[in-house]
């Protein structure tokens, strides 16, 4: 069997599960990548930069889930470097490259074989296990919640004008702020790394050194965070940490405001599916829509797609079932089970019935400590932000709704039970990323009985379709909301322009500039417009003696449809501007004499 075949399993069996580790891989971007361009309108405009503050706190970005490149690291903690020549690392899951042709081979191929032939499973799911045990073996974690191997993080002591060229450039593509960092200066923006395979409240600690040496370092007293995602989870035991745990901690002296885009503050519904094993198994939705949209995202070939589709269907229903469930608990004892981060993904309400069902005995008895500690610390957030608004530190957030987890990119989770009756990003629930809005599921009302129930006042934070009451927010007047809008919220050049405009003090509140940025606004996706088109668009016009076969009216059209794009972007409140997809498709539609 040929490799490209075995990885094609692999990829099946790893994702399969595993996917929904990406829970903000939308917020990771590009991989290590290169040739990073872009155009962002969104802090172009003057009048409201104008009312930046007068001096600029450094700013911390604590990124999510699959933005932290992670590696094996040998006895002198340098990366090691497997067969192909390329270290074992990764920014979410480092699959072992060297271990996977063996292992396949080795471990799960007989069994397969022989339960196919006989329409019936034969010891596959412990196999299937057992594989994707050794394809994720390198940040496999004991019951105590440390790492088997010496897995490290790349780490990063000075600010983003510090980087490497290459490093600096794959930050811009996974976080498109360079706009903003012309603004305030590289040397006023830091990435906080850290590791997903660790306690989440010694990843606090380390947030509180790090703001130390920020400080140090700019010779400030204050610094500004900006959490994105999971990096949520880490803003939530930064607060909650004693003086025991780490002297000097005092957020109410070192922070000056925070923003959360897109982040976790109460865990997730996909999560605690997961652990909690409620799935979606109705009207054959594990092939046509969860296998389906995973094939969909991985290989991005329709028709690669539905061979690949129609060749796992020939496996027998009970087979195929038994090796899926082989690749949960591979993936749930390999990465999930012990892992202290993960834990925090599960909602406070239900975290305590899930962690009695797994986290019992002397064995988990650690592991249940670090757990345990950081559900006081999410009990505790609240009363903490309170406490920092009391003290003039204001909190803001930035929230996507409207969407199911069987829906966008990520269609995949839709595999989870709560799919049905969400409202999300595709990946969080509005009720964790909002802190505490009410809301009915997506695209449906809360209904007249419930809106005509609320007051004058509390009808202000009511969204455009009735969907969501933002009153009940814990800062309602610092809370925005995007419908339609995927957790990949990176792709929307308006709210990163939004979320850049809160860091620098613009915008205080919803009432600030609620013609451009109002507290609830559509969704838009234009990160290939100003990444590819708009830069190949003007690269053709400011070259024009390239295409000597092109006519005059290919040129004209190609101008007057960057012109839309360019007029599109300008317009942040997207009620009032032309539909993104049309702009762009016309822009590209103009582009393909010139290709």
């Amino acid at each position: 069997m040929k490799k490209s075949v075995l990885k094609i399993i692999a990829a099946i069996l790893v994702l399969a599960i595993a996917l929904p580790l990406c829970l903000t891989g939308a917020a990771a971007g590009a991989a290590r990548s290169s040739g990073y361009n872009e155009y962002n309108s969104a802090l172009l405009n003057h009048e409201l930069l104008a009312k930046a503050d007068g001096e600029q706190c450094p700013t911390i970005i604590i990124p999510g889930i699959a933005m932290s490149y992670m590696y094996l690291a040998d006895e002198n903690n340098e990366p090691v470097v497997g067969n192909n020549g390329a270290e074992k690392g990764d920014k979410l899951v480092i699959v072992d490259s060297d271990a996977l042709v063996g292992t396949l081979l080795g471990t799960l191929l007989g069994p397969l074989a022989i339960s196919t032939v006989l329409g019936k499973p034969m010891g596959l799911r412990e196999a299937t296990a057992k594989t994707v045990g050794g394809l994720l073996g390198i940040q496999s974690m004991n019951k105590d919640g440390t790492l088997k191997n010496n897995v490290l993080t790349e780490y990063y002591p000075g600010p983003l004008s510090s980087m490497s060229p290459e490093r600096r450039e794959e930050f811009y593509a996974e976080a498109p702020v360079k706009d903003f960092a012309e603004y305030i200066g590289e040397d006023n923006i830091y990435f906080f790394a850290f590791s997903l395979f660790a306690d989440p409240m010694d990843t606090g600690i380390a947030l509180h050194e790090y703001i130390q040496l920020v400080k140090e370092q700019q010779q400030v007293s204050k610094v500004n965070l900006l959490t994105l995602s999971l990096g949520g989870s880490i803003l939530t035991a930064y607060l909650d940490l004693t003086e025991e745990e780490c002297p000097g901690v005092n957020p109410a002296r070192d922070v000056n405001r925070i923003v959360n885009g897109v982040s976790m503050l109460n865990g997730t519904e996909v999560f605690t599916d997961l652990f909690s094993k409620r799935f979606n198994t109705e009207n054959n939705y594990i092939y046509d829509g969860f296998l389906a949209g995973i094939l969909n995202l991985a290989l991005k070939n329709d028709i690669l797609e539905k061979i690949l589709l129609w060749v796992i269907k020939l496996i027998p229903e009970k087979v195929f079932l038994e090796l899926l469930k082989g690749a949960y608990d591979g993936v749930m004892e390999t990465l999930l089970l012990n892992n202290p981060q993960f834990w925090t993904m599960i909602k406070g309400d239900e975290y305590e019935a899930v962690a009695d069902r797994y986290l019992v005995g002397e064995e988990y008895a650690a592991l249940r400590k670090k757990t345990d500690r950081f559900a006081v610390a999410r009990k505790n957030l609240a009363g903490h932000l309170t406490d920092l608004e009391a003290a003039e530190i204001t909190t803001y957030n930035l929230c996507a709704y409207d969407l199911r987890y069987d829906e966008g990119k990520y269609s995949f989770f839709g595999i989870v039970r709560s799919a049905k009756g969400t409202n999300s990003d595709g990946i969080i629930h509005l009720g964790s990323t909002s802190f505490g809005a009410v809301y009915a599921p997506a695209d449906q009302s809360l209904g007249s009985d419930y809106i005509d129930a609320m007051s004058e006042a509390d009808k202000k934070y009511l969204s455009p379709n009735g969907t969501v009451d933002a009153s009940k927010c814990l800062f309602p007047d610092t809370t925005w909301f995007v419908s339609n809008q995927l957790h990949d919220a990176s792709g929307n050049d308006y709210a990163m322009g939004m979320l850049l405009y809160i860091i620098m003090g613009c915008l205080p509140d919803i009432d600030s500039c609620p013609d451009k940025f109002p507290q609830f606004n559509l969704g838009r996706e234009t990160r290939e417009l100003t990444r590819t088109y708009i830069p190949q668009a003007e690269d053709v016009l400011n070259n024009r003696e390239r295409y000597r076969r092109a006519r005059p009216a290919q040129f004209d059209a190609l101008e007057a449809a960057l012109d839309d794009a360019l007029a599109m972007l300008a317009v942040t409140n997207a009620y009032n501007a032309p539909d993104a997809e049309n702009v762009i498709d016309a822009l590209v539609k103009a582009l393909k004499p010139f290709s």
